[in-house]
């Protein structure tokens, strides 16, 4: 029967993806890759990558669906409801995509053999590590450099999309933040009352369940970032102030930096957490990296202002 699921999911990706390359217009392509990002987390759960399933269902079913339907209403006022780059593309990504799974599979064969991986030497030191979940030890403790780098892309790519917002006395005549939202409904009145409270449990439980199940940062994060879209778009007020939001995004990169350097200072090395406060400072750091990457995916969201209609 499980062969039977994992061949179904391994088709529909595949079909899939093929559906979306070939759409002939751009609203069936990006409805298609929203069903894909849900089918890629079930293949990730098959897979018994339940924190990748985690973060592909987040992202893929929260921040992604609104940025993709955001940039399709853009690019159809921007193009008039052509895509003349349609035909290269769909000749041009499949050659891509072929060269990307070469690579992948060359890369295959040089992987160690599940005897000699590092997966023994892992859970041999998982209890120095501070943590239960293997992938939050590999992730803040083990390979803290490359979570560094992780969160610093992430604030980079809001930084880009902020410079291309004008500046306010630069605006376009009529336009105006997606933060300002469509007036208020019944239906943004129901979403503050009932769903934010519950996703913000839920993200609270993701935090705290990662140190010793699937879950963590970037999970909570996405789920908030996911809810805060929402409400951008129920017409929930969800303004403030811009410099609060870039505080947020900045505060996990930085406290992550400040870590790496105070442990070094004190003869632990760079982000070798001292013996007995490592489940503290991972606890801590996730707490912040959290908030920071909630901000700037929600950052992401906002874009560039739009043109509001007359």
């Amino acid at each position: 029967m499980m062969l039977l699921i994992d061949g179904a999911v391994a088709v529909g990706l595949v079909w899939m993806a093929l559906r979306a390359l070939n759409a002939r217009r751009l609203t069936e392509a990006v409805i298609v890759f929203i069903g894909f990002t849900g089918v890629m987390a079930l293949a990730w759960v098959r897979l018994r990558a339940p924190d990748l399933a985690l973060a592909e269902a987040a992202v893929g079913a929260g921040v992604l669906v609104v940025v993709l339907l955001d940039g399709l209403g853009r690019l159809a006022h921007l193009l008039g409801g052509r895509t003349p780059l349609r035909a290269a593309a769909v000749v041009l990504l499949p050659l891509l995509s072929l060269a990307l799974v070469a690579v992948l599979l060359r890369a295959l064969g040089d992987l160690p053999s599940a005897a000699t991986g590092l997966g023994p030497r892992v859970f041999a030191a998982l209890e120095q590590s501070g943590v239960e979940n293997p992938v939050t030890a590999v992730l803040l403790n083990f390979r803290g450099f490359d979570t560094l780098l992780e969160v610093f892309v992430l604030l980079g790519a809001a930084v880009a999309v902020a410079l291309l917002r004008p500046l306010d006395r630069a605006l376009p005549r009529g336009a105006g933040p997606i933060t300002a939202g469509p007036p208020q409904t019944p239906m943004a009145d129901w979403y503050r009352r009932r769903l934010l409270p519950v996703a913000l449990l839920v993200a609270v439980y993701l935090l705290w369940a990662g140190g010793s199940a699937p879950g963590g940062a970037f999970q909570a994060g996405s789920l908030l970032a996911g809810v805060l879209a929402l409400g951008l778009l129920t017409g929930t007020p969800l303004a403030g102030r811009p410099a609060a939001a870039w505080a947020a995004a900045a505060i996990g990169p930085v406290a992550f930096v400040l870590a790496a350097l105070l442990f070094a200072v004190g003869g632990h090395g760079v982000l070798q957490y001292p013996p007995g406060w490592a489940k503290a400072a991972i606890l801590g750091l996730e707490s912040l990296l959290t908030v920071s990457i909630a901000a700037a995916l929600t950052l992401l969201v906002i874009g560039i202002p739009r043109r509001r209609r007359p």
